[in-house]
């Protein structure tokens, strides 16, 4: 029996145990399980020194016809080399195939099945799991020292620079897929080509949804109080998106600072009261004007302020011409009272 520890994962990758016939690699994160599916293949043939000849399957006429996995399997390659069967895993049971190979292993042939999350008394898991010849690899979604691991190793891959404020806003807006991680992170490097050095400016402007980027960060300016980047970034908004995710996020905000001040106010230490805010969501990057902002706004100020937006929330439902100068109104609200002593 095979499972492979997250920390054992690299080293599996690059060189498979021979013995091992059956791979199956699943998980919630369909992009990593794509990804070591690579990287396994990769693997496999690197080990043997030789090209491999690959063949796909739909997992569903495997159910309908097992014969058809199980010949191909134990059949001789025209060339003489050794054969990969990646198998799509879809709504029906492979087991019986599955079985009968794992009873009587092919010699030159591997099986690949590529599988979506499976719970821990899924049949398939635990035949795979039973036996000393096959291996489940789970992908579970990046963690956040996963993502900055990768961030690291990519720009040091490329030779470049990236600065820590850049990597802060990073790590905040990766992770939900490693394909689209990855993605974002080829984004960004092909934008900057040329730069030495790649700067928060270059993340704000390539990176992921930036017209969310620009509402955080209008959120942000409104709460640490400081007007002239209010009203900069609300006009940069209105000019290039729309601003329907304002309030909600200033609604998101203001109840999460005053969760973490009433725990800073019956004696939590400031770090336990930030790490609450980043569980929530809340960036790396978002760290410092955070304290800031806890230190700056009492509980009664921030309760004043869930009540304006609470109130702009109604207002621009009941009468929808009324939400830019709402809106407007509650921004300039909460940075006076923000940036009030």
């Amino acid at each position: 029996m095979t499972i492979v520890a997250p920390r054992e994962m690299e080293r599996f990758l690059a060189r498979p145990p021979a013995q091992t016939v059956v791979f199956l690699v699943f998980g919630p994160d369909a992009g990593l399980v794509s990804e070591r599916l690579r990287a396994l293949g990769k693997g496999l043939r690197e080990r043997d020194s030789e090209a491999l000849e690959v063949e796909n399957f739909e997992g569903n006429d495997i159910a309908d016809e097992p014969l058809g996995l199980i010949e191909s399997a134990h059949m001789v390659s025209m060339f003489g080399g050794k054969r990969l069967l990646h198998v799509s895993l879809g709504s029906k049971s492979i087991i019986p195939a599955l079985e009968r190979l794992l009873k009587d292993p092919p010699q030159d042939a591997r099986i690949l099945i590529e599988a979506g999350d499976l719970k821990r008394d899924q049949p398939l898991r635990k035949l795979i799991e039973a036996h000393g010849n096959a291996a489940a690899l789970i992908c579970y979604p990046d963690s956040e020292q996963d993502i900055a691991a990768l961030v690291d190793a990519t720009f040091a891959e490329a030779g470049r620079a990236l600065d820590s404020d850049a990597r802060d806003m990073l790590l905040a807006h990766l992770g939900a897929d490693r394909l689209a991680t990855r993605a974002e992170l080829e984004k960004l490097l092909i934008y900057t080509h040329g730069q030495a050095r790649v700067q928060r400016a270059d993340v704000e402007e390539i990176v992921a949804d930036t017209s969310l980027l620009a509402v955080e960060g209008l959120v942000d300016a409104a709460f640490s109080g400081d007007l002239t980047e209010v009203d900069a970034r609300l006009q940069r908004l209105r000019a290039g998106g729309n601003t329907n995710a304002v309030l909600p996020l200033l609604l998101r905000q203001a109840l999460a600072l005053h969760r973490a001040r009433l725990e800073l106010d019956v004696g939590k230490p400031l770090d336990a009261a930030l790490q609450s805010l980043m569980r929530q969501g809340f960036g790396g990057s978002m760290r410092q004007s955070l304290t800031g902002q806890l230190k700056a706004l009492s509980a009664p100020r921030l309760q004043q302020i869930i009540d304006a937006v609470h109130q702009a929330v109604a207002s621009t439902r009941s009468l929808p011409q009324l939400a830019e100068p709402m809106l407007d109104r509650v921004l300039w609200t909460i940075a006076r009272r923000s940036g009030r002593a």
